[in-house]
């Protein structure tokens, strides 16, 4: 099932996913953090900790869990770590490039044998094509694979080939991207956001009929996006912000069985789980209101509630060629 009119209920990863998984809003999160506007560690540690996984597992799941190159969805105490054997993940490898040893090795630089940009694409490509893999071992399991494409940094040309930047790697999305890229930074994201939309879209075409074909058991999948593009997403401002842009993702899930909920065609990723431990475990967990909140940088938990602006006409001036 694709919810057309579904989007993402914040507008960073690491609060989408821990509104998704924490089957809730993040209302309480700035007191958690002691209403440190800069406080990462206090959401990676409820990410990690999360009411489905935690739920999951006392119902005798595993939890398998790929290596994403992104810290605060790194999940290395999972029962099975799948990473490349390579992996330093991001912070590693920006740290690694601070020091002289790429120079020395030519490991990370733009020309040596081995870069940030070839590490991060290998990262997605051993996900991409361990899934049906992992869709064959026994026993229930909760698989967590973290895609970070065709968010930027961007690898991949529509055919799966090798592309990366000219800068020095790193995750910078939205106006910290455009800045990065300079005067066409905006054509630079449509373009390589774009590409990596076409070589996602035949990947997942190939390995989803796997995943269903080797899985033990009529497997859920759940095919979601944490939040949409950003390149006219301003960290600075809300108002200079394109909402309909941010917020806009794919939800695609498949619910096994002949009595399978329909899904509402605005479901939104807070309510998820909740449906799906409703109708398969008998959890009495009602759906929560579709929500929509902006926050930006460095003031991550200064909820916007831009719900009501996502039906607004796009300017014209985003809608360039």
């Amino acid at each position: 099932q694709v919810t057309p009119q579904s989007h993402s209920n914040y507008c960073q990863t690491f609060l989408s996913l821990n509104s998704a998984l924490g089957c809730t809003y993040l209302d309480e999160l700035p007191k958690m953090c002691g209403y440190d506007c800069q406080n990462r560690t206090t959401g990676a540690r409820l990410l990690r900790n999360n009411r489905a996984v935690s739920y999951l597992k006392s119902q005798g799941y595993r939890l398998v869990a790929f290596a994403t190159g992104d810290g605060a969805t790194e999940w290395r105490q999972a029962d099975e770590y799948l990473a490349p054997y390579h992996s330093l993940g991001d912070f590693g490898q920006m740290l690694l490039e601070q020091t002289p040893l790429p120079k020395l090795y030519g490991w990370l630089g733009k020309t040596g044998a081995w870069s940030a940009y070839d590490a991060h694409r290998q990262r997605i490509q051993f996900a991409l094509g361990k899934l049906p893999e992992v869709a064959s071992e026994p026993g229930p399991k909760f698989v967590f694979a973290h895609l970070v494409c065709p968010h930027p940094p961007f690898v991949f040309a529509p055919d799966g080939s090798s592309q990366q930047a000219t800068w020095r790697y790193t995750l910078n999305d939205a106006t910290n991207f455009i800045s990065l890229a300079g005067p066409k930074g905006h054509r630079i994201y449509r373009e390589g956001y774009r590409d990596q939309i076409l070589y996602l879209n035949r990947e997942l075409k190939r390995i989803l009929p796997q995943i269903l074909a080797r899985s033990t058991q009529p497997p859920i999948i759940i095919l979601q996006g944490d939040h949409g593009p950003g390149n006219y997403l301003d960290w600075s401002s809300c108002d200079k912000s394109l909402v309909q842009e941010r917020f806009s993702i794919l939800n695609a899930i498949f619910l096994p069985g002949p009595d399978a909920p329909r899904l509402p065609k605005d479901v939104s990723p807070v309510n998820t789980f909740r449906l799906i431990f409703k109708h398969y475990f008998g959890l009495e967990l009602d759906p929560l209101p579709n929500r929509c909140y902006y926050s930006g940088h460095p003031f991550l938990y200064d909820f916007i509630d831009v719900t009501d602006r996502l039906d607004d006409p796009i300017p014209a001036e985003y809608l360039a060629p």
